[in-house]
């Protein structure tokens, strides 16, 4: 049975019979619904549009939309309102509660640290690494496992280290 998605769940399926078009809207829409589909023939989640009339084009399209924003409402994580300790108001639906504009304002501009995005810059500076000498003690495999490293930091600071090789040569 043919059906429209929206974010991977369903919003209505339909399907055509003989005598009718059935479109399933799932029991919640179906209850929001139920006044104005009281003169169609019913099913536990389905209404059925005779052949031969028009289809109530806007009051699907109103069931449909409903759908939408139940979908949405139930996949979209809410946001939360965080205060930091400057004072800053932001929102927020991760668990990461670092204020935005602190850290733009705390990000370096000329230093080592500022090739790197901030939670990569956050987790180097966790671990005690600000400059590039002390970078280089550290082994690779442990950069891979630090939290808020990822592919493009790593791919940063093999670059790094090739440009640096390059140089002494």
């Amino acid at each position: 049975m043919p059906a429209y998605k929206y974010q991977g769940k369903p919003l209505v399926y339909f399907a055509c019979f003989s005598q009718h078009t059935g479109l399933y809207a799932t029991p919640t829409a179906h209850t929001v619904f139920a006044d104005e589909f009281a003169h169609y023939k019913q099913g536990k989640g389905s209404v059925q549009f005779p052949h031969g009339s028009a289809l109530p084009i806007m009051l699907i399209k109103k069931m449909v939309l409903f759908k939408a924003k139940e979908v949405h409402s139930k996949t979209i994580p809410l946001k939360r309102k965080i205060t930091c300790k400057a004072g800053h108001v932001f929102y927020k639906s991760a668990d990461c509660s670092v204020c935005p504009k602190c850290e733009a304002s705390s990000k370096p501009n000329d230093d080592f640290l500022s090739h790197f995005a901030a939670p990569a810059r956050r987790a180097l500076m966790t671990n005690n690494i600000t400059t590039f000498a002390e970078l280089k003690r550290v082994k690779p495999e442990s950069l891979e496992k630090m939290h808020g490293i990822g592919p493009v930091a790593l791919k940063i600071i093999r670059t790094m280290l090739k440009e640096k090789k390059r140089l002494r040569s």
